[in-house]
């Protein structure tokens, strides 16, 4: 859930290990094709169909063995929840605001008795951490995150940088400052 960077990530790291279905699921077909590329064998664009009913078609009614949860969605979770077989796996990453309360369908939880396996990368004590993981499996040839990067800009594109995360413009995945330009 989810083809922002973090998402893509875990397309590529996906489809690098073997898994015979990737499926990507945003709201922007840029992403869902960037999705294609990183590997996923195939794309709902949430806006545009009906992620469950889409999910139950794709699998032949059985669910998804794991789903990664980085669409940044209070809904999420529970979406996750919906989409996962019985006994499977719910990676958790999505970033919420810590003000905004999560209502999670714990019913619908316990009927699928999925796992729930929170990501703590992004709130390390480490920050550097979740950086020399992604450069091990860079150099593994399981990910390149270098794939992911669609802008570059130097210190005076930074405003502009902003601009494009937050108003998803001009296509942006991921942004990477020079320092020199």
């Amino acid at each position: 859930l989810g083809q922002g960077a973090i998402g893509l990530s875990f397309t590529m790291i996906a489809a690098a290990q073997g898994a015979r279905q990737v499926i990507a699921i945003d709201l922007e077909d840029y992403r869902l094709d960037k999705a294609k590329e990183m590997g996923a064998t195939d794309v709902i664009n949430a806006d545009k169909e009906n992620v469950a009913e889409a999910i139950q078609e794709m699998t032949k009614g059985e669910g998804v063995d794991v789903v990664a949860d980085a669409s940044g969605d209070p809904e999420g979770l529970n979406q996750a929840v919906s989409l996962v077989n019985r006994f499977g796996l719910i990676v958790g990453f999505s970033l919420i605001s810590a003000t905004e309360p999560v209502v999670f369908n714990h019913q619908a939880w316990m009927r699928k008795a999925a796992r729930l396996a929170p990501t703590v990368s992004g709130a390390s004590p480490t920050p550097t951490e979740a950086i020399e993981k992604m450069v091990a499996l860079r150099d593994r040839g399981w990910a390149d995150p270098g794939k992911l990067i669609t802008h570059r800009v130097g210190w005076d594109g930074i405003p502009d940088a902003y601009e494009m995360y937050a108003n998803r413009s001009n296509q942006v995945i991921k942004v990477v400052m020079d320092i020199n330009g």
